[in-house]
């Protein structure tokens, strides 16, 4: 490897405890040269520097050309990004409160902040409107205020758990607080006052598998072969917060046995290519199982197995990006795939731009679409309800254009870089045949 002089003198201040002031403008400077080796050298020697240079970058990138600039914007992004970080085991969150006798808006509360993610009491107001009432943890006889009658707000709940999965406590709220819960379009869990009917649910770590609905299908036409067959309609939902995942379909073999023990056959599905199905931001996937139908003397499905076959990532790789400020003449250029960046364009649009993603996946997945997350966060920390409202997909990246994200200071993206499968068998029994 071979060190330049600049470099040699940085790194001698760095190990010293002291960066040279002088020989960081030094490489700064460099990067204007007209000389394109030393522009690379330079680039890589600061690169080298990593930490020990952000302050001086950052002084000094208002200053730069525009080639300068964004290899100040490369290196500041590199520096906040870490590759190669392995995922753990799909778990989700397991609680254990005791709620008795306090409101409803204080378990809501206590639970948002168990999952850290948004569990909205009431429709949340339309983009561009008055801003989420924060939900952090607020004694009792001080719920979050969200619209003009809270009164619902305050039922005071009967409810204890212990180490029970997220997704099954929120469907045992809603079931004694008489609330429905739906996916916003980010993937808040949003509860309003209804008369919901709590379904048949299975619950695995942080997955919950329902079914919506079973019929069965028997018809007899004159000169032709009589048909019947018995379908099972499951939607797959995901608990906020927990790792973006796909499942692949079909599903696997099902098994079933009605209340006699005996064997209700399924219906092969070798007829459907194998697939991933991409969960959205909503996290929800609706599947069918078909089989043959039930003896007519069943009442009762009394085991039904459901495996399923979860893509999971294996490595991911995070950035940390500060949008550079609002400048008219900046537009997007074939560098900004080379790293990933964000600023302000000249309309106050926040443009994101992230390299071409290589992401590994199982061969039995075959493959599997992009799947970057990313938060915007304002200058507290805390996520902005922005508006995506284009992007674009290339062999050199990605662009997104969010609005009403005036107030970003910090994004945060998630990439991907391999995948894993991974199997669970979720179990239902005494399901009530129509």
């Amino acid at each position: 490897m071979k060190w330049s002089p600049l470099l040699v003198l940085a790194c001698a201040a760095a190990l010293s405890g002291q960066v040279s002031a002088d020989a960081l403008a030094s490489l700064i400077r460099a990067l204007a040269s007209s000389d394109y080796a030393v522009r690379e050298a330079a680039h890589r020697d600061l690169l080298a520097l990593g930490p020990a240079a952000k302050d001086a970058l950052i002084a000094a990138r208002s200053s730069q050309t525009l080639e300068a600039r964004l290899r100040i914007d490369a290196l500041l992004a590199a520096q906040h990004s870490v590759t190669g970080t392995a995922t753990a085991p799909l778990a989700g969150v397991r609680v254990t409160e005791d709620f008795r006798g306090k409101t409803l808006a204080v378990a809501v509360a206590r639970l948002e902040q168990l999952c850290a993610a948004k569990i909205i009491l009431g429709e949340p107001p339309p983009l561009g409107g008055a801003p989420d009432v924060e939900r952090e943890a607020q004694p009792d006889n001080t719920p979050p205020v969200t619209s003009p009658d809270q009164s619902w707000q305050q039922r005071v709940l009967s409810l204890a758990w212990a180490n029970t999965p997220l997704l099954q406590v929120l469907d045992e709220l809603c079931l004694e607080a008489g609330l429905l819960a739906r996916r916003g379009n980010n993937g808040e869990i949003i509860l309003n006052p209804g008369q919901g009917v709590r379904g048949l649910a299975a619950y695995d770590g942080p997955l919950k598998l329902g079914i919506t609905n079973v019929s069965i299908t028997r018809s007899v036409s004159p000169g032709a072969a009589a048909y019947a067959s018995m379908h099972v309609q499951l939607q797959l939902e995901v608990e906020p917060g927990a790792t973006p995942l796909g499942v692949l379909l079909p599903l696997g073999s099902c098994s079933a046995t009605d209340d006699q023990q005996r064997t209700i056959k399924v219906v092969a599905q070798g007829g459907m290519r194998p697939q991933v199905s991409q969960m959205g931001p909503q996290r929800q996937q609706w599947m069918n199982a078909t089989f043959e139908p039930p003896e007519r003397d069943a009442k009762l499905i009394a085991e039904l197995l459901v495996p399923l076959r979860l893509l999971v990532p294996e490595e991911m790789q995070h950035f940390e990006l500060a949008p550079a400020a609002a400048n008219p003449a900046r537009a997007p250029s074939a560098e900004d795939h080379e790293t990933a960046r964000a600023w302000f364009d000249a309309q106050g649009r926040l443009e994101i731009s992230l390299p071409a993603a290589e992401s590994s996946a199982p061969p039995e997945a075959g493959t599997v679409r992009r799947s970057d997350q990313v938060t915007l966060l304002d200058g507290a920390g805390k996520p902005l309800n922005a508006r995506l409202v284009r992007a674009s997909e290339s062999a050199s990246g990605l662009q997104q254009t969010y609005e009403g994200a005036a107030g970003a200071t910090l994004v945060r993206v998630s990439v991907v870089r391999k995948w894993r499968v991974e199997a669970r068998t979720l179990r239902f029994t005494d399901i009530k045949l129509p």
